[in-house]
Protein backbone atom coordinates (compact mmCIF):
# COMPACT_ATOMS: atom_id res chain seq x y z
CA UNK A 1 0.00 0.00 0.00
CA UNK A 2 1.11 3.12 -0.24
CA UNK A 3 3.23 5.27 2.16
CA UNK A 4 0.41 7.66 3.58
CA UNK A 5 0.81 9.20 7.13
CA UNK A 6 -1.21 12.15 7.99
CA UNK A 7 0.70 13.83 10.68
CA UNK A 8 -0.35 16.80 11.73
CA UNK A 9 1.68 20.32 12.08
CA UNK A 10 3.29 20.42 15.37
CA UNK A 11 4.05 23.94 16.96
CA UNK A 12 7.84 22.65 17.00
CA UNK A 13 9.89 22.60 13.97
CA UNK A 14 9.63 19.30 12.76
CA UNK A 15 9.35 17.51 8.65
CA UNK A 16 5.99 17.05 8.16
CA UNK A 17 4.70 14.87 5.24
CA UNK A 18 1.77 16.42 3.94
CA UNK A 19 -0.30 14.89 0.99
CA UNK A 20 0.97 17.81 -1.43
CA UNK A 21 4.89 17.03 -0.52
CA UNK A 22 4.17 13.11 -0.38
CA UNK A 23 2.59 13.39 -4.11
CA UNK A 24 5.29 15.34 -5.17
CA UNK A 25 7.71 12.84 -4.37
CA UNK A 26 5.68 10.07 -5.49
CA UNK A 27 5.19 12.01 -9.36
CA UNK A 28 8.99 13.03 -9.24
CA UNK A 29 10.16 9.04 -8.74
CA UNK A 30 7.73 7.85 -11.92
CA UNK A 31 8.86 6.82 -14.73
CA UNK A 32 7.46 8.73 -18.10
CA UNK A 33 4.62 6.07 -18.83
CA UNK A 34 3.62 5.17 -15.51
CA UNK A 35 3.10 9.15 -15.14
CA UNK A 36 1.24 8.90 -18.26
CA UNK A 37 -0.73 6.20 -16.98
CA UNK A 38 -1.01 8.01 -13.29
CA UNK A 39 -2.23 11.29 -14.80
CA UNK A 40 -4.62 9.70 -17.30
CA UNK A 41 -6.38 8.13 -14.21
CA UNK A 42 -6.58 11.58 -12.27
CA UNK A 43 -8.45 13.14 -15.53
CA UNK A 44 -11.08 10.35 -15.16
CA UNK A 45 -11.33 10.19 -11.71
CA UNK A 46 -11.48 13.91 -10.42
CA UNK A 47 -13.46 16.43 -12.42
CA UNK A 48 -11.90 19.41 -11.14
CA UNK A 49 -8.82 18.45 -13.06
CA UNK A 50 -9.01 19.11 -17.26
CA UNK A 51 -6.92 18.32 -19.90
CA UNK A 52 -6.18 21.64 -22.27
CA UNK A 53 -6.46 19.89 -25.99
CA UNK A 54 -4.53 22.86 -27.40
CA UNK A 55 -1.00 23.60 -27.53
CA UNK A 56 -1.27 26.48 -24.80
CA UNK A 57 -1.37 25.26 -21.28
CA UNK A 58 -3.93 27.53 -19.29
CA UNK A 59 -3.46 27.75 -15.83
CA UNK A 60 -6.35 29.48 -13.51
CA UNK A 61 -5.60 31.81 -11.65
CA UNK A 62 -6.44 30.59 -8.24
CA UNK A 63 -4.08 28.39 -8.72
CA UNK A 64 -1.13 30.91 -10.02
CA UNK A 65 -2.49 32.51 -6.17
CA UNK A 66 -2.36 29.69 -4.17
CA UNK A 67 -0.53 30.09 -0.92
CA UNK A 68 2.55 27.95 -0.56
CA UNK A 69 2.78 25.66 1.96
CA UNK A 70 5.84 27.16 4.42
CA UNK A 71 7.46 23.21 5.16
CA UNK A 72 8.00 23.17 1.29
CA UNK A 73 10.47 25.89 1.84
CA UNK A 74 12.01 25.12 4.98
CA UNK A 75 15.84 25.55 4.25
CA UNK A 76 17.71 22.71 4.61
CA UNK A 77 19.87 23.16 7.31
CA UNK A 78 17.39 22.91 9.53
CA UNK A 79 16.40 19.46 8.72
CA UNK A 80 17.50 16.27 10.51
CA UNK A 81 17.58 13.69 7.32
CA UNK A 82 20.03 13.62 4.54
CA UNK A 83 17.40 12.80 2.29
CA UNK A 84 14.79 15.16 2.74
CA UNK A 85 13.11 16.05 -0.34
CA UNK A 86 11.76 19.53 1.34
CA UNK A 87 14.85 20.99 -0.99
CA UNK A 88 11.89 21.19 -4.30
CA UNK A 89 11.45 25.12 -4.83
CA UNK A 90 7.98 25.91 -6.20
CA UNK A 91 8.06 29.01 -7.12
CA UNK A 92 8.13 28.81 -10.74
CA UNK A 93 5.60 25.97 -11.02
CA UNK A 94 3.23 28.04 -13.17
CA UNK A 95 5.58 29.27 -15.98
CA UNK A 96 4.60 26.81 -18.51
CA UNK A 97 5.33 28.21 -21.45
CA UNK A 98 8.29 27.52 -23.24
CA UNK A 99 11.17 30.34 -23.68
CA UNK A 100 12.04 31.44 -27.06
CA UNK A 101 15.32 29.31 -26.95
CA UNK A 102 13.41 26.01 -26.01
CA UNK A 103 11.08 26.82 -29.10
CA UNK A 104 13.88 27.54 -31.64
CA UNK A 105 15.39 24.16 -30.27
CA UNK A 106 11.93 22.10 -30.45
CA UNK A 107 11.58 23.31 -34.07
CA UNK A 108 14.40 21.76 -35.18
CA UNK A 109 14.56 18.31 -33.66
CA UNK A 110 13.18 15.25 -35.45
CA UNK A 111 9.83 14.15 -34.57
CA UNK A 112 10.77 11.29 -36.83
CA UNK A 113 13.90 10.27 -34.70
CA UNK A 114 12.31 10.86 -31.03
CA UNK A 115 12.52 7.43 -29.82
CA UNK A 116 14.54 4.46 -30.37
CA UNK A 117 12.41 1.52 -30.12
CA UNK A 118 14.52 -0.11 -27.20
CA UNK A 119 12.71 -1.64 -24.60
CA UNK A 120 14.09 -2.25 -21.07
CA UNK A 121 12.03 -4.70 -18.63
CA UNK A 122 11.46 -3.10 -14.93
CA UNK A 123 14.16 -4.38 -12.59
CA UNK A 124 13.75 -6.77 -9.57
CA UNK A 125 13.57 -5.65 -6.09
CA UNK A 126 17.36 -7.14 -6.35
CA UNK A 127 18.83 -5.48 -9.40
CA UNK A 128 17.06 -2.33 -8.46
CA UNK A 129 18.44 -2.10 -5.24
CA UNK A 130 21.93 -3.34 -6.92
CA UNK A 131 22.13 0.06 -9.42
CA UNK A 132 21.40 1.65 -5.96
CA UNK A 133 24.67 0.24 -4.99
CA UNK A 134 26.74 1.18 -7.69
CA UNK A 135 25.69 4.46 -7.46
CA UNK A 136 28.06 5.40 -4.30
CA UNK A 137 31.51 5.09 -3.93
CA UNK A 138 32.06 2.30 -1.45
CA UNK A 139 35.38 0.49 -0.62
CA UNK A 140 35.55 -3.22 -2.01
CA UNK A 141 34.81 -4.49 1.44
CA UNK A 142 31.62 -2.44 1.51
CA UNK A 143 30.78 -3.18 -2.31
CA UNK A 144 30.92 -6.90 -1.22
CA UNK A 145 28.34 -6.19 2.66
CA UNK A 146 25.96 -4.59 0.20
CA UNK A 147 26.14 -6.89 -2.52
CA UNK A 148 25.54 -10.10 0.19
CA UNK A 149 22.75 -7.95 2.17
CA UNK A 150 20.82 -7.27 -1.20
CA UNK A 151 21.44 -11.42 -1.92
CA UNK A 152 19.62 -12.09 1.17
CA UNK A 153 16.59 -9.87 0.72
CA UNK A 154 13.85 -11.98 0.09
CA UNK A 155 10.75 -10.74 -2.60
CA UNK A 156 8.73 -8.88 0.13
CA UNK A 157 12.03 -6.86 1.18
CA UNK A 158 13.00 -8.54 4.40
CA UNK A 159 16.69 -9.42 5.31
CA UNK A 160 16.56 -13.55 5.88
CA UNK A 161 20.38 -13.62 6.80
CA UNK A 162 21.17 -12.49 10.29
CA UNK A 163 24.63 -10.49 10.53
CA UNK A 164 26.72 -13.04 11.88
CA UNK A 165 25.54 -15.15 8.92
CA UNK A 166 26.45 -12.96 6.58
CA UNK A 167 30.29 -11.58 8.63
CA UNK A 168 30.81 -15.48 8.76
CA UNK A 169 30.32 -15.70 4.97
CA UNK A 170 32.38 -12.72 4.06
CA UNK A 171 34.93 -13.55 7.06
CA UNK A 172 34.34 -9.92 7.99
CA UNK A 173 33.63 -8.09 11.69
CA UNK A 174 30.02 -7.99 12.19
CA UNK A 175 29.95 -4.30 13.15
CA UNK A 176 31.04 -3.87 9.36
CA UNK A 177 28.06 -5.81 8.37
CA UNK A 178 25.92 -3.37 10.45
CA UNK A 179 26.79 -0.41 9.45
CA UNK A 180 26.09 -1.37 6.09
CA UNK A 181 22.89 -2.28 6.60
CA UNK A 182 21.95 0.81 8.58
CA UNK A 183 23.53 2.67 5.39
CA UNK A 184 20.85 0.52 2.72
CA UNK A 185 18.17 0.60 5.13
CA UNK A 186 18.14 4.43 5.66
CA UNK A 187 19.79 5.64 1.97
CA UNK A 188 17.87 3.45 -0.59
CA UNK A 189 14.52 3.23 -2.18
CA UNK A 190 11.84 1.59 -1.61
CA UNK A 191 11.53 2.63 2.44
CA UNK A 192 11.83 0.08 4.75
CA UNK A 193 13.82 -2.48 2.75
CA UNK A 194 16.51 -4.68 4.06
CA UNK A 195 14.47 -4.84 7.32
CA UNK A 196 14.73 -7.48 9.72
CA UNK A 197 11.41 -8.16 11.14
CA UNK A 198 7.83 -5.93 11.13
CA UNK A 199 9.05 -3.29 13.91
CA UNK A 200 12.01 -2.33 12.22
CA UNK A 201 10.56 -1.82 8.58
CA UNK A 202 7.80 0.16 10.13
CA UNK A 203 10.35 2.37 12.23
CA UNK A 204 12.64 2.74 9.64
CA UNK A 205 9.65 4.66 7.49
CA UNK A 206 8.86 6.26 10.20
CA UNK A 207 12.43 7.61 11.02
CA UNK A 208 13.01 8.54 7.33
CA UNK A 209 10.14 10.24 7.52
CA UNK A 210 11.18 12.43 10.74
CA UNK A 211 8.54 11.25 12.96
CA UNK A 212 10.07 9.55 15.76
CA UNK A 213 8.77 12.04 18.37
CA UNK A 214 4.99 11.81 16.88
CA UNK A 215 2.94 9.70 18.69
CA UNK A 216 2.91 7.02 16.02
CA UNK A 217 6.60 6.99 16.07
CA UNK A 218 6.62 6.63 19.99
CA UNK A 219 4.06 3.62 19.76
CA UNK A 220 6.47 1.56 17.08
CA UNK A 221 9.73 2.24 18.88
CA UNK A 222 8.37 1.87 22.54
CA UNK A 223 5.20 0.17 22.60
CA UNK A 224 5.28 -2.28 19.97
CA UNK A 225 4.21 -5.64 21.63
CA UNK A 226 0.62 -3.73 22.62
CA UNK A 227 0.34 -2.31 19.18
CA UNK A 228 0.35 -5.93 17.80
CA UNK A 229 -1.86 -7.33 20.57
CA UNK A 230 -4.01 -4.21 19.68
CA UNK A 231 -3.81 -3.12 23.41
CA UNK A 232 -5.28 0.41 23.24
CA UNK A 233 -5.68 0.91 26.60
CA UNK A 234 -2.79 0.61 28.19
CA UNK A 235 -0.66 2.01 25.10
CA UNK A 236 -2.84 5.41 26.03
CA UNK A 237 -2.23 4.99 29.83
CA UNK A 238 1.53 4.20 29.15
CA UNK A 239 1.96 7.50 26.89
CA UNK A 240 -0.58 9.65 29.05
CA UNK A 241 -2.83 10.40 26.10
CA UNK A 242 -6.52 9.61 25.20
CA UNK A 243 -7.56 6.51 23.53
CA UNK A 244 -8.86 8.24 20.31
CA UNK A 245 -5.34 9.92 20.00
CA UNK A 246 -4.00 6.39 20.19
CA UNK A 247 -6.20 5.07 17.60
CA UNK A 248 -6.14 8.55 15.08
CA UNK A 249 -2.23 7.40 15.45
CA UNK A 250 -2.56 3.77 14.63
CA UNK A 251 -4.11 4.83 11.42
CA UNK A 252 -1.66 6.82 10.53
CA UNK A 253 0.94 3.42 10.98
CA UNK A 254 -1.28 1.25 8.89
CA UNK A 255 -0.81 3.37 6.03
CA UNK A 256 3.03 2.57 6.39
CA UNK A 257 4.05 -0.14 4.05
CA UNK A 258 4.30 -3.45 5.55
CA UNK A 259 5.94 -5.18 2.45
CA UNK A 260 8.20 -2.61 0.97
CA UNK A 261 9.51 -5.46 -1.75
CA UNK A 262 6.28 -6.51 -3.20
CA UNK A 263 5.49 -3.25 -6.05
CA UNK A 264 8.24 -5.04 -7.93
CA UNK A 265 6.78 -8.06 -9.95
CA UNK A 266 8.97 -10.98 -11.02
CA UNK A 267 7.43 -10.59 -14.41
CA UNK A 268 7.81 -6.80 -14.64
CA UNK A 269 6.21 -4.87 -18.23
CA UNK A 270 8.01 -3.49 -20.55
CA UNK A 271 8.52 -0.32 -21.02
CA UNK A 272 9.95 2.12 -23.75
CA UNK A 273 13.00 4.55 -23.70
CA UNK A 274 10.81 7.29 -24.24
CA UNK A 275 12.99 10.38 -23.32
CA UNK A 276 12.04 12.84 -20.55
CA UNK A 277 14.65 15.78 -21.95
CA UNK A 278 16.14 16.33 -25.53
CA UNK A 279 19.65 18.05 -26.33
CA UNK A 280 19.90 19.93 -29.20
CA UNK A 281 22.32 22.13 -31.07
CA UNK A 282 20.77 25.12 -32.48
CA UNK A 283 22.93 28.04 -33.88
CA UNK A 284 26.46 25.80 -33.03
CA UNK A 285 24.81 25.95 -28.77
CA UNK A 286 23.28 22.78 -27.18
CA UNK A 287 19.73 23.43 -25.11
CA UNK A 288 18.54 21.34 -23.35
CA UNK A 289 14.26 21.04 -23.62
CA UNK A 290 11.78 18.92 -22.31
CA UNK A 291 9.96 16.11 -23.93
CA UNK A 292 6.57 17.24 -23.30
CA UNK A 293 5.00 15.63 -26.56
CA UNK A 294 2.52 13.12 -25.80
CA UNK A 295 1.61 14.42 -22.16
CA UNK A 296 -1.07 16.04 -20.91
CA UNK A 297 -1.43 19.52 -20.39
CA UNK A 298 -3.48 20.00 -17.09
CA UNK A 299 -5.58 22.68 -16.16
CA UNK A 300 -8.14 23.85 -13.21
CA UNK A 301 -11.79 23.18 -14.49
CA UNK A 302 -13.13 26.75 -14.23
CA UNK A 303 -17.01 25.79 -14.36
CA UNK A 304 -16.65 23.58 -10.79
CA UNK A 305 -14.96 26.11 -9.06
CA UNK A 306 -17.91 28.92 -9.99
CA UNK A 307 -20.08 26.20 -8.57
CA UNK A 308 -18.03 25.57 -5.30
CA UNK A 309 -18.02 29.54 -4.91
CA UNK A 310 -21.62 30.28 -5.90
CA UNK A 311 -23.32 27.17 -5.01
CA UNK A 312 -25.01 27.76 -1.58
CA UNK A 313 -27.67 24.91 -1.39
CA UNK A 314 -25.08 22.08 -1.99
CA UNK A 315 -24.92 19.31 0.59
CA UNK A 316 -22.53 19.58 2.98
CA UNK A 317 -20.50 16.14 1.92
CA UNK A 318 -20.63 17.21 -2.23
CA UNK A 319 -19.08 19.98 -0.81
CA UNK A 320 -16.52 18.60 0.82
CA UNK A 321 -16.06 15.88 -2.07
CA UNK A 322 -15.46 19.07 -4.67
CA UNK A 323 -13.33 20.59 -2.01
CA UNK A 324 -10.98 17.82 -1.41
CA UNK A 325 -10.80 17.23 -5.16
CA UNK A 326 -9.86 20.42 -5.79
CA UNK A 327 -7.07 20.48 -3.42
CA UNK A 328 -5.94 17.31 -5.32
CA UNK A 329 -6.29 18.75 -8.37
CA UNK A 330 -3.71 21.88 -7.76
CA UNK A 331 -1.63 19.87 -5.48
CA UNK A 332 -1.30 17.28 -8.86
CA UNK A 333 -0.85 20.29 -11.13
CA UNK A 334 1.87 21.56 -9.00
CA UNK A 335 3.80 18.26 -8.57
CA UNK A 336 3.70 17.89 -12.06
CA UNK A 337 5.17 21.11 -13.36
CA UNK A 338 7.94 20.65 -10.59
CA UNK A 339 8.83 17.07 -12.13
CA UNK A 340 9.19 18.52 -15.04
CA UNK A 341 11.52 21.67 -13.79
CA UNK A 342 13.56 19.08 -11.80
CA UNK A 343 14.48 16.71 -13.91
CA UNK A 344 15.65 19.52 -16.57
CA UNK A 345 17.60 21.20 -13.83
CA UNK A 346 19.14 17.67 -12.93
CA UNK A 347 20.03 17.11 -16.88
CA UNK A 348 21.57 20.53 -17.32
CA UNK A 349 23.44 19.66 -14.61
CA UNK A 350 25.07 16.16 -15.76
CA UNK A 351 25.64 17.94 -19.23
CA UNK A 352 27.45 21.04 -17.64
CA UNK A 353 30.29 17.67 -16.69
CA UNK A 354 29.86 15.61 -19.66
CA UNK A 355 29.08 18.41 -22.19
CA UNK A 356 32.03 16.42 -24.49
CA UNK A 357 30.37 13.60 -24.21
CA UNK A 358 27.61 15.49 -26.77
CA UNK A 359 30.31 16.01 -29.75
CA UNK A 360 32.76 12.77 -28.89
CA UNK A 361 30.49 10.16 -27.40
CA UNK A 362 31.89 7.47 -25.12
CA UNK A 363 35.56 8.96 -24.94
CA UNK A 364 34.49 12.31 -23.60
CA UNK A 365 33.01 11.02 -20.78
CA UNK A 366 34.11 11.98 -16.86
CA UNK A 367 34.05 10.37 -14.05
CA UNK A 368 30.92 12.11 -12.18
CA UNK A 369 29.45 11.85 -8.43
CA UNK A 370 25.74 11.91 -6.85
CA UNK A 371 26.92 14.77 -4.88
CA UNK A 372 28.52 16.69 -7.63
CA UNK A 373 25.09 16.54 -9.85
CA UNK A 374 23.56 17.72 -6.47
CA UNK A 375 25.68 20.67 -5.61
CA UNK A 376 25.47 21.84 -9.06
CA UNK A 377 21.46 21.48 -9.15
CA UNK A 378 20.99 22.52 -5.28
CA UNK A 379 19.14 19.57 -4.82
CA UNK A 380 19.78 16.39 -2.19
CA UNK A 381 21.69 13.76 -3.12
CA UNK A 382 18.63 11.54 -2.99
CA UNK A 383 16.54 13.89 -4.96
CA UNK A 384 19.08 13.45 -7.83
CA UNK A 385 18.91 9.81 -7.53
CA UNK A 386 15.39 9.50 -7.69
CA UNK A 387 15.28 11.50 -10.71
CA UNK A 388 18.10 9.45 -12.72
CA UNK A 389 16.16 6.38 -12.39
CA UNK A 390 13.97 5.41 -15.29
CA UNK A 391 14.24 9.00 -16.83
CA UNK A 392 15.98 9.50 -20.34
CA UNK A 393 17.65 11.72 -22.28
CA UNK A 394 18.17 11.76 -26.42
CA UNK A 395 21.43 13.13 -26.94
CA UNK A 396 22.87 13.12 -30.60
CA UNK A 397 24.79 9.62 -29.51
CA UNK A 398 21.56 8.52 -28.63
CA UNK A 399 19.27 7.69 -25.78
CA UNK A 400 20.48 6.94 -22.41
CA UNK A 401 19.09 6.97 -19.00
CA UNK A 402 19.80 9.79 -16.42
CA UNK A 403 21.79 7.49 -14.16
CA UNK A 404 24.22 6.24 -16.58
CA UNK A 405 26.25 9.05 -16.76
CA UNK A 406 27.50 8.81 -13.09
CA UNK A 407 30.68 6.62 -12.04
CA UNK A 408 29.76 3.55 -10.43
CA UNK A 409 32.17 2.08 -8.38
CA UNK A 410 34.30 0.75 -11.23
CA UNK A 411 37.92 2.03 -11.08
CA UNK A 412 39.91 2.28 -14.22
CA UNK A 413 43.78 1.40 -13.73
CA UNK A 414 44.72 5.24 -13.41
CA UNK A 415 42.11 4.94 -10.27
CA UNK A 416 39.22 7.18 -11.43
CA UNK A 417 35.69 5.72 -11.34
CA UNK A 418 34.07 5.00 -14.96
CA UNK A 419 30.62 4.72 -15.92
CA UNK A 420 28.05 2.36 -17.31
CA UNK A 421 28.56 3.88 -20.70
CA UNK A 422 31.50 3.60 -20.96
CA UNK A 423 31.87 -0.07 -19.41
CA UNK A 424 29.03 -1.06 -21.85
CA UNK A 425 30.56 0.62 -24.50
CA UNK A 426 33.79 -1.77 -24.08
CA UNK A 427 31.36 -5.09 -23.72
CA UNK A 428 30.31 -4.37 -26.96
CA UNK A 429 33.71 -4.14 -28.45
CA UNK A 430 35.13 -6.95 -26.82
CA UNK A 431 31.99 -8.82 -28.10
CA UNK A 432 32.07 -7.19 -31.74
CA UNK A 433 36.19 -8.44 -31.86
CA UNK A 434 35.27 -12.33 -31.13
CA UNK A 435 35.63 -15.51 -32.79
CA UNK A 436 31.81 -16.31 -33.95
CA UNK A 437 32.72 -19.81 -33.70
CA UNK A 438 34.29 -19.40 -29.98
CA UNK A 439 32.56 -16.14 -28.25
CA UNK A 440 33.41 -14.80 -25.23
CA UNK A 441 31.59 -16.14 -22.01
CA UNK A 442 30.59 -13.22 -19.62
CA UNK A 443 33.59 -14.49 -17.25
CA UNK A 444 35.90 -14.06 -20.65
CA UNK A 445 34.50 -10.54 -20.72
CA UNK A 446 35.54 -9.93 -16.97
CA UNK A 447 38.80 -10.92 -17.42
CA UNK A 448 39.50 -9.10 -20.71
CA UNK A 449 38.05 -5.94 -19.03
CA UNK A 450 40.39 -6.43 -15.88
CA UNK A 451 43.46 -6.84 -18.68
CA UNK A 452 42.10 -3.12 -19.65
CA UNK A 453 42.05 -1.52 -16.33
CA UNK A 454 38.74 -2.29 -15.51
CA UNK A 455 37.80 -4.61 -12.36
CA UNK A 456 34.00 -5.53 -12.75
CA UNK A 457 31.86 -8.61 -11.28
CA UNK A 458 30.96 -11.02 -14.00
CA UNK A 459 26.88 -10.40 -12.56
CA UNK A 460 27.70 -7.00 -13.97
CA UNK A 461 28.51 -8.15 -17.27
CA UNK A 462 26.00 -10.55 -17.16
CA UNK A 463 23.55 -7.52 -16.43
CA UNK A 464 24.92 -4.96 -18.59
CA UNK A 465 24.70 -7.23 -21.77
CA UNK A 466 21.24 -8.21 -20.87
CA UNK A 467 20.60 -4.40 -21.38
CA UNK A 468 22.67 -3.84 -24.67
CA UNK A 469 19.93 -7.00 -25.70
CA UNK A 470 23.07 -9.24 -26.47
CA UNK A 471 22.50 -12.96 -26.04
CA UNK A 472 24.49 -15.18 -24.00
CA UNK A 473 27.52 -16.84 -25.42
CA UNK A 474 25.73 -20.30 -25.79
CA UNK A 475 23.39 -17.99 -28.30
CA UNK A 476 25.90 -16.10 -30.11
CA UNK A 477 27.70 -19.37 -31.18
CA UNK A 478 28.06 -19.71 -35.13
CA UNK A 479 27.50 -23.63 -35.72
CA UNK A 480 28.09 -23.29 -39.18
Amino acid sequence: MDLRPIIEMQQKPQLVMTPRLRQAIKVLAMPRLELQQHLKQELEQNPILDEVLDDELEIDEELKEEELDPELNEPEENLDREDSETDISWEDCFDDTLSTSEKEAWEHHDNDNLYREDVAKQDSLQDFLSEQLDLYQLSDLKYRIGEAIIGNIDDDGYLKASVPEIAEDLGCDEASVEEMLKFIQYSFEPTGVAARDFRECLLIQIKVLGFEETLAGKIIDKHFKDFEENNIPNIAKLLGVDIEEVLKAIEEIKQLELYPGRQFGNSAPIRLKIPDVIIQKVDNKYQIISNDDGMPKLRINKRYLDIINSDNDMLPETRNWLENSKRRAIDLVRSYEQRRQTILNVAESIFKVQKDFLEEGVKGLKPLLLRQVAELAHVHESTVSRVSRGKYVQTPQGIYELKDFFSVGLENDSGQETSTIVVKDMIKEIIAAEDPANPYSDQDIVNILKEKGITVARRTVTKYRNELNIPSSSKRKKRW
